[in-house]
Parts: structure tokens; sequence; C-alpha cells
């Protein structure tokens, strides 16, 4: 598979990125699973679909880390020299995230740096029992070298600055400070200029321009003083405290991070027309700053539904005038190698899909199901790659259908037992009740998305998983 901005590509980013090559991104942002012992789910506003992930580790922090650090590894391999790496982490792991990167570096990428540690603050004070408010996230900046992209950002002064340093006003109503002209340490051109003589910092030249642009201000028996215009001044420079940029409010994904937020990173690390990779993309707002800031991305999630989530979010914003015009592609695992390598959600997110069912949306009390289609009937989907569902699955199944009081049930395996597909022709000769038994190769060579067997019902494709 060759990987060519811009592109949304679905799948384990390990995987992805061995098929891109060295040194070939510009920036990278990643933001992985936290290590928070936390399920997360979302319903993304466009589809109505239900989006989440799982963040719980059974080897805890330590696993956590040996799964992060071959993935980082990757990130840093196809870094340019000149490239950048933002990581966003919060307290679970943060320093063990900090510790693994720096060894890593060390010892593969011995030129990579450690720049800074950014602090966000992403919640507004609470109460937090026994502890401290938790109320901001850690985002680790690092290069590939000493020659990396810079583009200094700056904030807004303060209300109580501006009244204390920019406390004179022009006949325009412009604001404006006063600034010295003297030379440090006698180490400018000495003379007289409107009858005071000192060392000067500019020559008397450029003073007296200075003064036809109106730029010098003075009054008799005051030395002469430098006009500096508030509006021409570009704010205060970015430091590593973040408290300008608020989250987002109603969050149509889980853990999404605002738009401001990747603006700022990517305006910060790198130029028009740059190379922009996103590891764990979610619902893609890296690819929407790109898109709005003129760069190229690359987007990867192992999730199908949120690569389809992206896809739609880019289509919507190519409506808005104010983005420039770009154009991106969708790859999605199609083969029987992929979908054996995908995680569980995304396998059942992939069979609904091409059976042209509803995912069902329950964690509990869902009946045994894990999709359904127009007309209620069932779906299950097992992701077994060792050995065949059985015929004690498909008796499991059968009350399934039964419970919901249906006649038809589709079971999605990769194979099926011999005496699996016995018990289903006995039901469906002693019960009139059919169970499809359908494997993973035969629903890839399916054209319809709808079973044979239920072609008469009319799916919504507006609730469809998208």
């Amino acid at each position: 598979m060759e990987v060519k901005p811009n592109i949304i590509i679905q799948g384990d980013c390990l995987d992805v990125l061995q098929h891109l090559k060295s040194e070939t991104v510009d920036l990278i942002y990643i933001d992985p699973p936290f290590s928070s012992n936390r399920n997360y789910t979302g319903i993304w506003e466009k589809s109505g679909e239900e989006l989440s992930f799982e963040d719980v580790w059974e080897l805890g922090v330590g696993g956590y880390i040996d799964w992060l650090r071959p993935r980082v590894e990757q990130c840093f391999r196809v870094l340019k020299e000149t490239g950048s790496f933002y990581i966003h982490c919060d307290t679970h792991a943060s320093h063990e995230i900090k510790s693994m990167i720096d060894r890593l570096v060390k010892r593969e990428f011995r030129t990579a740096k450690f720049r800074n540690e950014i602090i966000w603050k992403r919640t507004s004070a609470h109460s937090d029992p026994k502890r401290f408010g938790r109320i901001h996230d850690t985002i680790f900046f690092y290069t590939k070298s000493d020659k990396f992209t810079w583009n200094q950002q700056y904030t807004e002064y303060s209300e109580e600055y501006k009244k204390n340093f920019y406390r004179h006003r022009d006949a325009k109503g412009r604001l404006f400070r006063l600034d010295n002209l003297i030379a440090p340490g006698k180490r400018g051109p000495k003379y007289e200029f409107k009858g005071v003589v000192r060392y000067w910092r500019y020559t008397k030249e450029k003073m007296l321009n200075l003064d036809k642009e109106g730029r010098i201000w003075h009054k008799p028996g005051r030395v002469p003083a430098y006009i500096r215009y508030l509006d021409e001044m570009p704010g205060v420079p970015l430091q590593d405290i973040w408290v300008d940029i608020a989250p987002v409010q109603n969050p149509r994904y889980p853990t999404e991070k605002p738009i401001q937020l990747l603006e700022r990173i990517v305006n910060t690390s790198s130029n028009n027309n740059d190379v922009v990779l996103d590891a764990f993309c979610g619902c893609g707002t890296t690819l929407e700053a790109c898109a709005r800031l003129g760069r190229k991305f690359i987007g990867i999630d192992i999730s199908r539904v949120a690569c389809k989530v992206m896809d739609v979010r880019l289509k919507e914003l190519t409506k808005d005038k104010t983005v420039p015009p770009f154009t991106w592609q969708l790859i999605l695992p199609e083969t029987m190698e992929d979908l054996k390598k995908m995680d569980w959600q995304s396998f059942q997110d992939w069979a609904c899909e091409k059976l042209g069912a509803y995912k069902e949306k329950k964690k509990s009390s869902d009946m045994g199901r894990d999709g359904y289609y127009a007309d209620m009937s069932p779906i299950q989907v097992k992701q077994w790659k060792k050995h065949p569902v059985g015929r004690p699955e498909v008796q499991q199944f059968h009350s399934v259908v039964r419970k919901s009081q249906k006649k038809f049930g589709t079971i999605v395996g990769f194979a099926f037992s011999k005496e699996a597909r016995v018990y289903a022709a006995d039901i469906k000769r002693d019960e009139d009740v059919t169970i499809e038994l359908l494997t993973v190769d035969e629903l890839l060579k399916r054209k319809n998305e709808i079973s044979p067997y239920k072609k008469h019902y009319k799916v919504d494709v507006q609730k469809r998983l998208i």
C-alpha cells in the first residue's frame, strides 16, 4: 500500500506507518489513549452513530508503554530531520511516556531533542476528592534535530498590561507607549536632537526621518521617545502554559480536542503544503486544521467508524468557502488479512455495514446480538480466527432469534463447523427458522449489501452505520 497525502487510512498505525518512507513527514501530532482505565463513547451529530474506544490495559501502565513504544519509534522514523513531534497525554501516564521517549531518542534518534512540556488547561476549576483539582493535559514537544520549523506564535496582551503600559492616545485614538531612544552603554552616535544631547540608538538622519513619520514624541524639557503603537505589536510570545483555548463544549467524539489547539500546533511547526500526520486521528480535528491552513495530511485510526466520520467531516468542510479547495482519499481495509487484524469493534462495524444493517449500540441487555436488520432480525458477529463457530454458538443465537420473535438471523464468522451447519439446517426444517451462517469470505464477495434473505426490507441509509 502506497501512502500519499491527503489520505485517511483505517488500520493499526503501527502497520500503516511501516508503509511510509523514512523522513517524509514535516509534523506529527498524536493523541493516543491515555491509559485511563476507562471506556469512552460518544454520538457523532451528522449520523447519530455511536463512536467508542477502550482505554483499559490488562498489564497496566507497563503494558500500555510497551504498546505505545514501537508506534512512537515509527513516528520518529518517518519524521523529517526538520520535523517536530507532539504527543498529547495526561497524568495517567505522562511521566512514563516522557521517560520512554527520552530513552528511545537517546538510543535510536540521537539528534532529536526534547523542547517543551506544554500545559493545556482543558477544563475549569472543580473539586476532586482529597487532591488538587486536575484541570490540565500535557503535550510533550520534540524535534528531530536542532534545525526545525518554528513560526513564533503570540497571545494578546492582558487588559491590565495595556492599561499600565499603553497609556497614551494620539489624535486618531490609537493607543501607544513610549520607548527609549538612548543607546545603551553609550554605544550609539552622540549628537543634539530637539535640544537634547545624548548617545542615541539611531543616526541623526534616521531620527529625522522618524520625526517626519510622526514616530517621535517630545515635549519641552523632556527627552524625546519613540512612539510604539499597540496595534502594530504582535502580542506576547506564546509560553508553555496555554489557558486561552477552551475545551469542546459539546464533544461529538470521545476525547475530542478543540480545533484552535490543533491550529496553534500546525501553525507553529509547519508551513504551507507541509505534510502533517496524526496516527490516532479520532474524529479528524487535525485533518480539519490542516485543510483550513493549507497543509497536506495523513490521518490514521483503527476504528472504521472514526475514519468514516472523518470523511463526512471533510465533505462538510468543503462547503466552507473560506477553506482552500482540497481533495482526499479514504482507504478502508477490505481483504481477509486486514479484517483479521481489525479490533473487534471495527470488525463488527464492517460486518453490519456490508449487511446493510444497524450496529447494536447497547453495551448490556443487547439480547446477545451485535446488530440488526431494519425489521429487527438479529445479527451476531464472531471474530474467531483460530477455530470455527460451532453448534453451541448457533444454539445460543437460535435463542436470540426466538426472543426477538423473528424467523431469521445472521451469524458472521470466518468459518463454521459441520455441526453448526447441521443444526442450522435442522431448525430450518423443523421450525422454519433461518439462521444464515455467513463466512467473511462470502461477505467479501457479496456485491449487494443486503442479505439475499432480506432483500425485501428497506434500510434507511441515513440511520445506518455511516
